[in-house]
């Protein structure tokens, strides 16, 4: 039901924004309206972030592509190797030199 009263609010908002709605125009430019008012209450109602919403995107993206290179399913070392740049995975031998500084700072 709240979709379809967003759909109406949509085309409500696109007749008063375009004016003329006898242009042949018109048409295209209220289903975009409509399209977007839907969009974004179903954004309201979702309770993630749009980042949490593209991480999960990009996780699927890649599972689905490593499945697909692979041929079977990837683990999830793989789809981490896959999603991280090497630059940006700490282990605890790249903390190291941190550690010291921080020690010698502190004597």
């Amino acid at each position: 039901m709240k979709t379809c009263n967003k759909s109406l609010i949509g085309l409500l908002e696109a007749g008063r924004r375009y004016g003329n709605i006898d242009d042949p125009n018109f048409p295209a430019f209220a289903v975009c309206r409509i399209r977007g008012s839907i969009l974004d209450e179903l954004r309201r109602l979702d309770w993630r972030s749009r980042k949490t919403r593209q991480q999960a995107h990009e996780l699927n993206d890649v599972t689905r592509d490593l499945t697909k290179s692979l041929k079977r399913t990837p683990t999830e070392q793989e789809i981490i190797r896959a999603l991280v740049p090497i630059s940006r995975i700490i282990t605890p031998d790249s903390t190291r030199p941190w550690r010291r500084k921080c020690r010698a700072s502190t004597n």
